[in-house]
């Protein structure tokens, strides 16, 4: 029996459905008001909640988000993601280009980042009709590149106060020098003085001895001028 170009085609459908299904990246196609028309098991079991891949068709990601946090009415922060995701596929069709997001929010009670990329989705005349999308949980790295500029944060501030410790050190040091060289000038002056103290009294005593000799000859000459010993000339 020949292969037919039908049977390929539905060969075709069923082995895409059985690989996006399995994927472990979530994927989902939506309408223009953001209600599925599509999503696999990735994205039902990691962030919808959806008992099968069916329960999300026609209805968009704030009903499952409102679902669980009236299951959940007793924990604020159980389920935060939804809106967020509603408001990025809208921002695809306005700017009708494919796009980048990072969204995060509490699954579970549990903070979840998704790297997640959406295009428009188009019918075979061009109009929009719609967004396709995958999105990965980078969860675990993003607490690796969290902890990674809490580090390099705690670096920069170890490093601002080193170098804040090295200016006062520097500036001690530079006191410390200008003390101790204003403490040597004092003594080299002190020194001097007394260098000068010292000199001034050898010169005080090698001039004491003849004028020691010439007073006392002085008074020897005045006793015998009074004497009337001296010979007048």
């Amino acid at each position: 029996m020949p292969f037919e170009i039908s049977d390929l085609k539905e060969h075709n459908s069923e082995l895409l459905k059985l690989l996006t299904h399995n994927l472990p990246d979530m994927l989902w196609v939506k309408d223009l008001e953001g209600k599925y028309l599509y999503s696999n098991q990735a994205i039902c079991d990691g962030l919808l909640m959806a008992k099968d891949t069916q329960e999300p068709i026609g209805k968009g990601d704030v009903f499952f988000a409102l679902r669980e946090r009236e299951a959940h009415s007793d924990k604020a922060q159980w389920h935060t993601f939804g809106e967020l995701c509603f408001n990025s596929d809208q921002v695809v069709i306005y700017k009708n280009r494919a796009m980048k997001f990072e969204e995060y929010g509490n699954v579970k009670g549990k903070l979840l980042y998704l790297e997640v990329y959406k295009a428009p989705f188009y019918d075979k005349y061009g109009n929009i009709i719609g967004t396709v999308g995958a999105g990965r949980d980078i969860t675990k790295l993003k607490k690796i590149q969290l902890d990674l500029e809490e580090s390099l944060k705690t670096l920069a501030q170890q490093r601002e106060q080193l170098e804040s410790f090295n200016e006062e050190l520097e500036k001690r040091v530079n006191q410390e020098i200008e003390k101790q060289q204003k403490q040597e000038g004092l003594m080299i002056h002190q020194s001097r003085q007394a260098a000068m103290g010292e000199m001034l009294e050898y010169i005080a005593h090698q001039w004491r001895q003849p004028l020691n000799i010439i007073g006392l000859a002085t008074a020897n000459l005045e006793t015998q001028h009074v004497m009337g010993s001296l010979d007048k000339i």
